[in-house]
């Protein structure tokens, strides 16, 4: 009787736990990119990395009025994200919109993870965005620059963590036969 009474507790405390665990988002330990500078859309995580699309900018920044030299990284300095181009950043950008990448009247945007000096983003240049970096110094360097990755899939982080638990527990707890 008193182990249906154990089984019985343990597992309706079990059921509870499962319940209301929350999901844990797989994958981001990697990146220091944070939750809010991203949006996702069709599958793949998508960021505004910068108002420039050279590696090295030099010239006056518009926020700051200030000549500066603005390193830009590849996708590569930060773990799973890639250039898009083409055909696939236009057909991307044929549905979303400049509204997709607000939120609370804030533009969502990832600079300060991609760039040396420039933390801002030209709003108005939106529509004429690159997915792919020009040679430094070009001349060409006012296209926006978009990155990409596969989104992180929603792992239960906390229910996993409690059925090994319990799995560990029932082993402890379980007598050793008699032979």
């Amino acid at each position: 009787m008193k182990y249906f009474i154990y089984l019985f507790v343990c597992l309706f405390s079990f059921s509870i736990f499962l319940v209301t665990s929350n999901q844990a988002v797989a994958g981001l330990i990697t990146s220091n990119l944070s939750e809010n500078s991203y949006i996702t859309y069709a599958g793949y995580d998508w960021t505004w990395a910068s108002p420039v699309n050279t590696t090295k900018y030099e010239g006056i920044d518009p926020t700051t009025k200030l000549f500066v030299t603005n390193l830009f990284k590849d996708p590569s300095a930060h773990a799973g994200w890639l250039f898009i181009e083409g055909n696939e950043l236009e057909g991307l950008f044929s549905t979303l919109t400049l509204a997709d990448f607000q939120r609370n009247g804030r533009v969502i945007q990832s600079v300060a993870y991609w760039n040396s000096d420039f933390t801002h983003i030209d709003t108005v240049n939106f529509n004429s965005r690159s997915g792919i970096k020009s040679l430094e110094g070009s001349v060409i360097n006012y296209y926006d620059t978009f990155y990409v990755r596969a989104a992180t899939t929603q792992v239960p982080e906390p229910s996993s963590l409690l059925i090994l638990a319990t799995a560990l527990l029932g082993f402890i707890r379980r007598k050793p036969t008699q032979q």
